[in-house]
């Protein structure tokens, strides 16, 4: 990703204003210096939409990402460079940011894994700042791969490499195997006649706010299927609204009235890409009052708060007496869709809100159209503006034989776990198919 800072090489962020002015030695992080320590090749830096905030990858400088799978679609974003470059299998591992999404949505809309790790867990200095100053919700660092099992290998070599030596902002948490095994010991045992899987998992099917389309329906229920052939037991997960919480994050990443992103975009004199035409032409970009500021973070912290007693509720409300593991929604509630089509972040911003470990991983490289057809015979009514602007992008075509994954998120700073669930998961699908 174009954010992390190489030695000799631009950090543009998708602005104009930022070429030609390359970094040195010193600009480089500890994640960029202690990959280099442990052997890794810097193959490249790849493409991020203007001002890395977007679910689809779009500039001036190198135009608009597009999907592996199908040029007249999406690769997502922001990393959306990233998910496309790996996904054509020219890279093995990918690094990005996750402020809202942006690892996730590229590795579900591409066919890849990821993980989002949660807030320091990884070093984060030697990133190019898109919101200097911003004392919360400043994100975190992701990666993306073609398989799980590389994402976990390279994250415990980072996690030996003791980065929080090098970074004082770094948490000092070595890898922990033992919480890895405990999630693995009570996976489905692939070789066992009787499904003998002991995992719990929450299932999202929607936020209630906007449904997801006819591919994401059809894949959560074929996951949950396959878990509960495997013997594990799912519930319903209905926590508190996301889109509220997420609309509060929004507005916190905005406190500012985006003038830093204004002000990278006007010192070229470039225009604002499609998707950020409307916010650049309508917004007056005004900072909010300090207690205002003060008020959201306040309202983010108690959405915590909420969705920690929530998750303690419905581990008493099991089945088998076992406190739930991890929680299984959609990243997104499309597919890869056209320029200008992703609007809706709820679904892959909630981690971020919670800051909390998540891993995205995908269950189908496509459906036929008899596949999606009963679900697109199920599709319920729009239940609010935002949810007909959402239901008005799907295009059946466009839908077919495109990636779909989704996502299992777990506490935070349990990234261990996050990923031996999503491999429980695929072995679950394995079993099943």
């Amino acid at each position: 990703m174009d954010r992390f800072n190489v030695a000799g090489l631009d950090s543009a962020s998708g602005y104009v204003s930022s070429i030609g002015h390359p970094m040195g030695d010193n600009d480089e992080g500890v994640l960029v210096e202690r990959l280099r320590s442990l052997g890794a090749i810097i193959l490249c830096k790849t493409n991020v939409p203007m001002s890395s905030m977007m679910g689809e990858t779009d500039n001036n400088i190198m135009g608009f990402t597009l999907n592996p799978y199908n040029r007249m679609l999406s690769a997502g974003g922001a990393c959306g460079g990233e998910g496309a470059l790996i996904a054509l299998r020219g890279s093995a591992m990918g690094f990005g940011t996750d402020i809202a999404g942006s690892t996730r949505i590229p590795a579900t809309f591409n066919g890849l894994y990821a993980l989002k790790a949660s807030e320091q867990r990884l070093p984060q200095c030697g990133i190019a700042a898109i919101l200097p100053g911003l004392p919360t919700a400043a994100g975190s660092i992701g990666m993306l791969a073609g398989d799980l099992e590389g994402i976990k290998i390279v994250f415990k070599a980072l996690q030996d490499s003791s980065p929080w030596t090098y970074d004082d902002n770094a948490l000092e948490l070595p890898w922990r195997q033992e919480k890895y095994d405990s999630i693995i010991a009570r996976r489905c045992n692939l070789s066992g006649i009787e499904p003998n899987g002991r995992l719990v998992f929450g299932m999202l099917d929607s936020d209630d706010h906007v449904h997801p389309h006819p591919p994401i329906r059809l894949t959560l229920r074929r996951v949950k299927q396959a878990l509960l052939r495997c013997g594990h037991e799912i519930i319903q997960w209905k926590p508190p609204p996301q889109n509220e919480a997420v609309e509060t994050l929004f507005r916190i990443l905005g406190a500012t009235g985006a003038q830093e992103i204004r002000r990278a975009i006007d010192a070229s004199g470039e225009p604002p890409v499609a998707q950020m035409r409307p916010w650049y032409e309508q917004q007056s970009g005004e900072d909010i009052p300090t207690s205002s500021f003060w008020q959201l973070c306040k309202a983010r912290d108690q959405y915590r708060t909420e969705y920690a007693k929530y998750w303690r509720q419905m581990d008493n409300q099991t089945t088998s007496g076992r406190r739930v593991d991890g929680v299984i929604q959609p990243v997104a509630p499309y597919v890869a869709g056209h320029q200008n089509d992703f609007q809706y972040y709820s679904y892959s911003a909630v981690a971020n809100v919670l800051d909390v470990s998540a891993a995205a991983f995908p269950v189908s490289l496509g459906y036929s159209q008899a596949d999606l057809a009963p679900e697109e015979a199920c599709t319920p009514q729009a239940a609010n503006e935002a949810d007909d602007r959402v239901q008005k992008t799907y295009r059946a075509q466009g839908a077919q034989n495109m990636p779909v994954g989704l996502q299992v998120l777990g506490r935070r700073l349990q990234e261990e776990q996050v990923l031996a669930m999503g491999q429980a998961i695929m072995e679950a699908l394995d079993r099943t198919d």
